[in-house]
């Protein structure tokens, strides 16, 4: 394995490339074939990415203390920016890069690069070609009268009405659950605010590509048991548990209750029931979706102090965590690289036919794009053949949501 440590880190004019087998060698551009270290996470190749996705031991680049107080003293420049080839002693300096790639070689020798490689690098492409969106800014005035918020300010609207491409964040969190790093917070927007975002022209419209429910397809899926339902799991629980009479937000209400352990008295109070005719139904829950065989697995697997998603991704596990916990980190993770393998998949395609789709963001399990009304219908043929070609394993929809 080869790993580039960037020039940034090290305070040098040259990076370090760091042979795992005990090479190194310095060179002024980053080789091409390494993993990129600069303590960023913006970079495909990136091995501060490879250690979060392995739960590995951060690399520690910190220079001495007595060194970075004496530089503060005299500026606010950031560790990246300070030559420290030349502030630091010599030797100081040579011990500082050698404890660097000590650790690199050291921590090397533990990490799987097959999750990585496969799934994470790939599936980052979804990420990687978002671009910038457009704002209607009489809706964002009226809305700043009342709600002038954090989340709203994001999406301020500037150089012609535009916002700049969100940047997310892939490994802050256990699961991989996206992050927003910079630009609009559209993951905590409010779903009635999402009008804000406007296509770039009258020809255009906002398109929201949804894998529908996608978490519990997931479990079903995983239990082999995707074939009992046609069509949407929560109407299809609703159907089985209380005859069709539950309305489609109360059956999600019930399963996403017993995948994430909510406790019976907490469902009892949503769906307005007796805490004994609550347990129950979670109880037919599990039963119809085999949770608990799921769960029961994930559990024992635990005990070693990690799990892996379904796709290779390492989560780690705290000792005693409970069981509902488990199973949420396990679904969780597995439902985001579900949902990012297909938009990345799905972009590609739409690049490879020169279909004009823009993506703008990314919401968990939805996509939205700025497509001209000329490729819309090309769009939605796309998401049902890869339904299709999936034999219905996941629902995928198409929603048109403005034209200006």
């Amino acid at each position: 394995m080869l790993v580039c440590v960037d020039k940034s880190l090290l305070g040098s004019r040259s990076h370090l490339t760091i042979d795992t087998s005990g090479k190194f060698w310095w060179s002024s551009d980053i080789t091409p074939e390494a993993y990129h270290f600069d303590n960023t996470f913006k970079n495909r190749a990136c091995f501060d990415s490879l250690l979060a996705v392995n739960c590995s031991s951060k690399i520690d680049t910190s220079v001495p203390y007595q060194y970075t107080r004496i530089v503060s003293h005299f500026s606010n420049v950031s560790h990246a920016r300070v030559p420290w080839s030349m502030v630091l002693p010599p030797r100081k300096y040579r011990d500082f890069v050698r404890s660097i790639a000590e650790q690199v070689i050291a921590v090397s020798s533990t990490l799987s690069t097959d999750y990585y490689e496969q799934v994470f690098v790939p599936s980052g492409l979804c990420l990687e070609k978002i671009k910038v969106s457009s704002v209607n800014a009489e809706r964002y005035r009226v809305l700043g009268e009342e709600h002038l918020n954090e989340v709203l300010r994001s999406f301020e609207p500037h150089n012609q009405g535009h916002v700049d491409p969100v940047i997310y964040d892939r490994v802050g969190t256990k699961t991989g659950r996206l992050r927003v790093l910079s630009g609009p917070k559209i993951l905590t927007l409010p779903k009635d605010w999402r009008d804000l975002i406007v296509p770039r022209a009258r020809s255009r419209v906002i398109a929201y590509v949804d894998l529908t429910a996608l978490e519990a397809t997931f479990v079903l899926n995983k239990s082999g048991r995707n074939n009992i339902c046609e069509g949407d799991v929560y109407s299809y629980v609703s159907k089985e548990v209380f005859d069709g009479r539950l309305p489609r937000d109360s059956a999600k209400a019930l399963v996403l209750s017993r995948l994430y352990g909510s406790s019976a008295a907490s469902l009892a109070g949503k769906l307005s029931m007796s805490e004994e005719e609550a347990a129950c139904v979670l109880s037919k829950v599990d039963t119809l979706m085999d949770i608990g065989t799921l769960s029961n697995k994930l559990w024992l697997e635990a005990q070693s102090g990690h799990i892996r998603n379904a796709f290779g991704r390492v989560l780690n596990v705290a000792s005693g965590e409970a069981k509902h916990v488990v199973l949420n980190y396990y679904v969780q993770s597995s439902a985001v690289d579900v949902a990012l393998t297909y938009f990345s998949e799905l972009i590609e395609q739409l690049e490879k036919e020169i279909v004009d789709a823009e993506p703008l963001f990314v919401l968990h399990d939805a996509l939205l794009l700025d497509v001209s009304l000329g490729s819309i219908e090309r769009l939605e043929q796309l998401v049902a053949a890869w339904r299709s070609a999936l034999g219905g394993l996941y629902r995928c929809k198409v929603t048109r949501l403005v034209v200006s």
